[in-house]
């Protein structure tokens, strides 16, 4: 995990620079959507890899498909919280003094076909 937490602050340091970059060049920047459910980009869900690793090794690899996968490895493991590369990405911003607003795409529901809600937020 060090690794990942190192290669994310990395690159949340360089997409907060470009945001930095075109709020300097009057680009108003509305806002930034995370995919909920992530361990990287969840905004307010993510996953307990921990979970997500007991819930994938429960499973019957004969049976095992994509929605299995989505419905009891993922949806099963989701939490509260950010991912690992959103709150990078967030200390970046807000070390700059930027503020941007974050919503969380639902692709849990997406992928179970559910009407999306009109708003994002």
């Amino acid at each position: 995990q060090w690794w990942t937490m190192s290669v994310y602050r990395r690159l949340a340091s360089r997409v907060a620079a470009d945001i930095n970059d075109y709020v300097d060049s009057a680009v108003e920047v509305v806002e930034i959507v995370g995919v909920g459910a992530s361990p990287s980009c969840g905004v307010s869900t993510t996953v307990d890899l921990n979970q997500a690793s007991d819930n994938m090794a429960s499973c019957d690899p004969s049976t095992l498909d994509g929605s299995t996968v989505n419905d009891f490895v993922v949806a099963g493991s989701v939490v509260n919280g950010r991912g690992m590369f959103t709150a990078a990405l967030q200390r970046q911003l807000a070390r700059r003094g930027l503020k941007v607003r974050f919503s969380e795409h639902d692709l849990l529901r997406e992928l179970r076909h559910e009407q999306h809600p009109q708003s994002l937020s």
